[in-house]
């Protein structure tokens, strides 16, 4: 019983570290996200030539946090 108790508690953690370094290059990626949109330049680009694409990134960039994309914000761990 202990030593299946000492496993779980192995496998929390490790799947607690690993959802926090996904959320962390998640983060980065809306970061960037951000910055392309800063630039009219991009912007006129994909509106004129990919407008779904440009529609999906600026949901992500409107992202209050990562999460449910509908509710507009995410639960920070």
């Amino acid at each position: 019983m202990q030593k299946e108790l000492t496993r779980l508690e192995r496998e929390y953690k490790l799947i607690k570290d690993e959802r926090g370094q996904k959320n962390l290059v998640l983060q980065f990626a809306k970061n960037y996200l951000v910055r392309l949109l800063e630039n009219a330049q991009i912007v006129r680009f994909l509106s004129k030539n990919y407008p779904d694409i440009l529609e999906e990134f600026q949901k992500i960039a409107d992202m209050t946090s990562l999460g449910n994309p509908d509710a507009g914000e995410v639960k920070s761990s």
